[in-house]
């Protein structure tokens, strides 16, 4: 990208065709910032929370700062499969501004 270099890395359990193209779209989104988007921009971080007693997958994804699939990616980064559950005492990664 002019005269910098990224370096992209993606992983996926199983790749498709629909892996690799999510992929591409990824990497062809890429584009500088204009100077407005840059100074509204926040980064995301990822926090550690314990499950406390009541807490489902799904209410700890709604907790996310994603506006996009917050279930999957909550699962994705935690390595819960789709009928895995978390329990009171677990610690999990939540993403957050």
């Amino acid at each position: 990208f002019g005269s910098d270099v990224y370096r992209f890395i993606f992983a996926a359990r199983r790749m498709s065709s629909e892996t690799d193209r999510s992929f591409r779209e990824s990497v062809q989104s890429f584009r500088r910032m204009s100077l407005a988007e840059s100074n509204a921009a926040r980064p995301l971080r990822l926090r550690v929370v314990t499950v406390q007693p009541g807490d489902t997958v799904e209410r700890l994804a709604g907790r996310m700062a994603l506006t996009d699939r917050p279930l999957e990616r909550f699962r994705i980064i935690n390595g819960l499969a789709p009928t895995d559950h978390v329990k009171p005492g677990d610690q999990v990664k939540i993403v957050v501004e």
